[in-house]
């Protein structure tokens, strides 16, 4: 059941339809969460960012470590949304998204997303000092913003996160990790 309806082309503001048609003519279609967002123009462009924040990491990361990064940070934090989203991308690029082969510094920047992705966000020093020697203050800082503006990342800043965490400890375990529609959460990241 829809909560909050979608924006119709039609019914939108004009600045509404001006970013539905811009989406549109970019990607080639808007999805239902854009089409939600309309309803609130700031909320709309913030999520929109994710472009230009990914235009500041794609250069030094490449395209598809700047997806398999995004990808990665979604699905660890289990945004079934921008999971699927990503693994879209990953699937029509020609890979699997569940087996990626990476080289040592592909590896090295999935492990930081995972660093960031988990409950408070710690990156241990030693960790931290390999991925400076591979990046630099200006590069780490461009991925960590893109992974905090993400929405799902609680940023970190040395010794406490820069947003507000999860519940930690989590609560116990009650069977398997269950999606928004009730499947079991590693099998609904399949579909």
């Amino acid at each position: 059941m829809t909560r909050i309806r979608p924006v119709d082309h039609d019914a939108a503001t004009p600045a509404g339809r001006a970013a539905y048609d811009d989406v549109v003519r970019g990607h080639g279609r808007i999805t239902n969460m854009k089409r939600t967002l309309l309803h609130s123009m700031p909320a709309f462009r913030a999520l929109m960012e994710w472009y230009p924040l990914r235009d500041t990491v794609q250069p030094f990361l490449g395209e598809r470590l700047t997806i398999i990064f995004a990808h990665v940070i979604s699905a660890d934090t289990d945004c079934l949304i921008c999971t699927t989203f990503m693994r879209r991308i990953i699937i029509d690029s020609g890979e699997d998204p569940d087996s990626f082969a990476l080289d040592e510094r592909e590896q090295l920047v999935v492990d930081f997303g995972r660093c960031l992705a988990a409950p408070y966000s710690r990156v241990p020093d030693d960790f931290y000092a390999r991925l400076s020697a591979e990046f630099t203050d200006e590069q780490i800082r461009e991925y960590l913003t893109r992974a905090a503006c993400h929405g799902h990342v609680p940023a970190w800043m040395p010794g406490r996160p820069l947003l507000a965490p999860r519940r930690w400890p989590p609560p116990p375990a009650r069977g398997p990790p269950r999606s928004p529609l009730g499947l079991p959460l590693r099998a609904a990241r399949r579909r």
